[in-house]
């Protein structure tokens, strides 16, 4: 968020998320600040209601109206700078414009199944998508399916049988 932003709409941009993420009883949102991490929420989808440590994070980027389409990787870039993001879990970028509520999202660091093998890749051709319960639903489920794979590829390294 800009300093030069009222309170209110980071306040309302995390709520609009938080609502959205949470129409799936299986996530919970938890707020996340740290220095030098700019990802405002942390997202846990659970698994049967229960934590199955599968997590993604959110970089959100609020202001009182939608920013042009041709600007929102710039908008996004200069709040989580230019440098490719070192992650070890998949983050998306929600822009909120708060006043009515509106928003828009893509992958910065996608979680994707490469011939069935899981993998983190760096999102850099912007692929702006409404923010809405169906996309979002799309997120959830893309996190779910790299992290079964992770499993799946762990246990059949390991020769581990696992009820995860």
């Amino acid at each position: 968020m800009n300093k030069q932003d009222p309170w209110f709409i980071y306040e309302r941009a995390v709520a609009f998320a938080s609502l959205l993420l949470t129409e799936d009883k299986n996530v919970v949102v938890r707020p996340h600040t740290g220095p030098d991490i700019n990802m405002e929420l942390l997202v846990e989808v659970l698994k049967n209601g229960k934590s199955a440590l599968r997590f993604f994070g959110v970089h959100l980027v609020g202001s009182l109206d939608l920013p042009p389409l041709q600007n929102m990787d710039e908008r996004v870039l200069a709040h989580c700078g230019h440098e490719p993001v070192e992650a070890a879990l998949p983050i998306c970028a929600f822009v909120v414009g708060v006043r009515k509520p509106e928003g828009l999202c893509r992958w910065i660091v996608e979680p994707v199944l490469v011939e069935g093998q899981p993998h983190l890749q760096q999102n850099q051709e912007p692929n702006w998508q409404a923010l809405d319960s169906s996309r979002v639903a799309q997120l959830i489920a893309q996190v779910n399916d790299w992290y079964a794979a992770q499993k799946n590829q762990l246990t059949s390294k390991n020769g581990i049988s696992s009820k995860i």
